[in-house]
């Protein structure tokens, strides 16, 4: 999916819940960048700026979006396969992805300088964020009761100057706000690592159709494509 066609999908699924906070508003068709949206509020004529962004982790989108890198891999399994029936139990890709409390902070407070630049116009009355993951649910057992706090303590502590920043989740299409910058959260949550642990996300090989398979290697063995690791920076 491309950019802007992801964009406008968040923007649709964030819809109810702007609706229930706003009231009727129009979509503003043309802005599309800088920030990637816009609403007007029909009640109040108040345009609201909307900038969009994805708060996983950059290695770990380009590991698993990247097509290219498993190709090979996948020719040789489809060889196999088609030449002596043989495949592979090991995933294609297998990362383990850590949910620590400022997961969602650290994905949306890249965006203070993109509110300076916006609200120099004076164009706009209100700025939102719409945050998604790949990843992280509102489904997920720690996300009420340890992400959603965390991120509201710490984007209260840093003041983060958008009005609103809302979570959107493209599973269960539901979308909540999780910080709003006029009822700040002073407590400091609890930290738990149990909560942090995350999920791992594996592709799987390309598996013979109508035969019984052992999935458990998925989760157990070592993916055909590791994640790149960090090269060390040599001391001088």
């Amino acid at each position: 999916m491309e950019k802007v066609d992801r964009e406008r999908y968040i923007l649709e699924l964030a819809t109810p819940l702007l609706s229930r906070l706003y009231g009727e508003f129009e979509i503003i068709s043309e802005q599309l960048d800088r920030p990637d949206a816009a609403i007007i509020i029909k009640k109040s004529n108040i345009k609201i700026g909307i900038e969009i962004t994805s708060i996983d982790k950059k290695k770990d989108q380009e590991y698993l979006n990247n097509k290219k890198i498993a190709s090979e891999v996948k020719g040789q399994q489809v060889e196999n396969l088609l030449s002596d029936g043989s495949y592979s139990s090991r995933p294609i890709k297998k990362v383990s992805i850590s949910f620590p409390c400022d997961y969602i902070f650290e994905g949306v407070v890249k965006k203070v300088e993109k509110y300076r630049s916006y609200s120099e116009s004076g164009e706009y009355g209100e700025m939102l964020v719409l945050a998604f993951s790949s990843y992280l649910s509102v489904d997920h057992e720690t996300f009420n009761d340890y992400h959603k706090p965390w991120t509201n303590f710490l984007l209260s502590e840093q003041v983060f100057p958008f009005d609103k920043v809302i979570f959107v989740d493209e599973r269960t299409r539901k979308a909540v706000v999780i910080y709003d910058k006029a009822s700040p959260l002073q407590e400091t949550p609890l930290v738990d690592s149990e909560k942090e642990a995350g999920i791992t996300v594996v592709q799987g090989s390309i598996l013979p159709v109508g035969k019984t398979v052992n999935m458990a290697g998925l989760f157990t063995e070592e993916p055909h494509v590791s994640p790149k690791k960090k090269s060390k920076k040599r001391r001088r």
